[in-house]
């Protein structure tokens, strides 16, 4: 028997004799497909049966599941009660519809009520509340701007391991503009966010390694080798909307005010090209 099949068996007994976290867990397998075939229906039989032993994380798990499945008045109502009894899991997510807005459900964007509950998440530890908070103490917003509560959530966040805040935060020493300008701290965070898959990063690596300065050495050869991890991207499955799409990032350099770094791939391959011609030219 595989090690997964062993997994979901001593789940399903542990879940059958009333173990609450067993029953948490075989939801949450069920709910994402990774190990079982997904199964909504399953998901919310074992988290009801988590939750009547009183375990806020498995109703909080549900009102997320609700959300995965498009039915956002009832994740929300489901978010909002389990928010109020103070769980983390469920405050993070409740924001989510502040954030970003569902006016579907008559939820308008509110900058303020996301922070509210993204402040009582991140009290607590929860990763990406601190994340989502630090981008908008980060940003001039409805919320009252914040940078240094911004960078200590972000580099609290981006410290613990979660992948958006290490690229976030090498983002803010990239840019410099909440902080100094730092290509070795930069170029240290989104190595570590590229590690955990965060191809985007490729691409401000090379870059970083391209141009040199502010604490880093200028490597052509290294820089290549991230504009070729950058463009890889292109060749595998993907959206074809995304061979033009450009990412813009206002590079505020006093040498070289408002310079415009600009990603995408007909952008990474002409950069590829040029170094690779440089690089031959040394030979």
């Amino acid at each position: 028997m595989r090690s997964k099949d062993k997994k979901i068996k001593y789940l399903t007994n542990r879940a059958n004799n009333g173990d609450f976290e067993a029953q948490y867990e075989l939801g949450r397998e069920y709910a994402s497909g990774r190990t079982l075939k997904q199964n909504f229906g399953l998901a919310e039989k074992w988290f009801k049966e988590s939750a009547k032993n009183g375990n806020l994380y498995a109703e909080a798990a549900i009102g997320v599941m609700y959300m995965d499945m498009g039915d956002y008045e009832k994740a929300f109502n489901i978010l909002l009660n389990v928010a109020q009894k103070g769980n983390m899991n469920a405050q993070s997510n409740l924001a989510l519809f502040y954030l970003y807005g569902k006016p579907s459900i008559g939820i308008i964007q509110d900058y303020e009520k996301a922070a509210y509950w993204l402040e009582l998440a991140a009290d607590q530890g929860e990763v990406e509340a601190m994340y989502n908070l630090s981008n908008l103490l980060l940003k001039n917003s409805d919320v009252q701007h914040d940078t240094a509560r911004g960078l200590e959530l972000l580099e609290e966040a981006a410290s613990i391991g979660y992948p958006p805040a290490q690229g976030g935060l090498g983002l803010e020493y990239f840019i410099g503009n909440n902080t100094s300008k730092d290509f070795k701290k930069a170029s240290e965070w989104m190595s570590k966010a590229l590690n955990s898959g965060y191809l985007s990063m490729a691409g401000f690596l090379a870059y970083i390694f391209e141009e040199g300065g502010y604490g880093i050495e200028q490597d052509y050869k290294t820089a290549l080798r991230y504009y070729e991890l950058a463009y890889s991207y292109y060749e595998q499955p993907h959206d074809p909307a995304e061979d033009t799409r450009e990412v813009i990032v206002l590079n505020n350099d006093s040498n070289a005010k408002n310079k415009e770094v600009v990603f995408g791939k007909k952008a990474i391959k002409e950069r590829m090209e040029r170094l690779q011609a440089i690089l031959s030219s040394q030979q």
